[in-house]
């Protein structure tokens, strides 16, 4: 039996401002010693893990928790844009605990008031009802924090800004990418965290070349974890992506993890990309899980 490496991991920084003084990021940087089950077997190099903080008026709204090694960055930052804020609240994109598990500290020592989450499991399951309650149960016993499972396409006040829910086909469970108006942001949860650094103190925010989002290498990364994209009819994603491009303007794409992509242009070339590399995995054919098992010793 063989025992995965520690995680190498730099400490998250205190902090920097994304856009004016109302988007901030306080990324870590999280060494691929070991294969990821959500990156490529072959990637390499450094990922930013991002945690991503709201300020608009006397209205705080974290999205996502981050995860534990970026406590101490994510702590230093909200030290500096917390006092003030009146209503403090949370938004998860997805129930995982990469999404959530700092939230017990963060309600506590910040008075998290609500959290929000990006809705039921499955809409047309009358189970999603009980999975509603049991999560408000405890997320209630366990922080204090209000509960509040969110519909798609819902809509909410940040200060003098919005934040809207759009819920995504691209995705395994339960998920949303989120869109702040004021600073034309849109945050995709696990989808578009493929770009990667060479070092850990290399810029977390990039404009990328054309080579670095090419159809390739959005394919490597959307099989490692969307896998189930390969081979079945992507029409419905590639429409959805290309409706975002219609809709209000996107001048910057925040993954959970991955760098952040600064620039409308590049924004738009990443998401004219992925319509390629969805295409692309249509034509192509899902891999047998018993590999040759069948061939060699016959059906069971």
């Amino acid at each position: 039996m063989s025992i995965a490496p520690p995680v190498t991991a730099t400490p998250s920084s205190p902090g920097t401002a994304l856009w004016g003084e109302t988007l901030f990021g306080a990324p870590c940087m999280v060494k691929l010693d070991a294969p990821l089950s959500f990156q490529p077997k072959t990637a390499t190099g450094w990922m930013p893990f991002n945690f991503y903080a709201l300020r608009d008026g006397d209205d705080l709204m974290l999205i996502d928790t981050g995860v534990t090694v970026q406590e101490p960055g994510i702590r230093a930052l909200l030290e500096r844009i917390v006092p003030g804020a009146t209503r403090r609240r949370l938004l998860a994109t997805r129930r995982e605990p990469d999404t959530t598990m700092n939230l017990p500290w963060l309600v506590a020592d910040y008075g998290i008031s609500a959290v929000h989450t990006a809705g039921d499991l499955n809409p047309l399951d009358f189970f999603a009802q009980m999975e509603d309650a049991a999560a408000a149960a405890q997320i209630h016993a366990l922080t204090k924090a209000d509960f509040c499972p969110m519909p798609a396409d819902a809509v909410m006040d940040v200060g003098s800004s919005t934040v809207a829910l759009h819920r995504t086909t691209l995705r395994v469970l339960s998920a949303a990418w989120v869109y702040h108006d004021a600073s034309r942001t849109l945050f995709t949860s696990d989808f578009f965290g493929f770009l990667l650094c060479d070092s850990p103190d290399a810029p977390t925010v990039v404009t990328p070349t054309a080579d670095q989002i090419s159809p390739e290498r959005q394919k490597a990364f959307i099989c490692a974890k969307f896998d189930w994209l390969i081979g079945i009819d992507t029409t419905p994603m590639i429409a959805e992506l290309k409706a975002l491009m219609d809709g209000p303007p996107i001048d910057r794409i925040c993954p959970e993890f991955g760098c952040v992509i600064e620039g409308a242009e590049a924004v738009r070339m990443v998401i004219e990309s992925c319509c390629v590399a969805l295409e692309e995995l249509s034509r192509e054919t899902f891999p047998n899980a018993l590999g040759d098992f069948i061939d060699r010793f016959g059906p069971f």
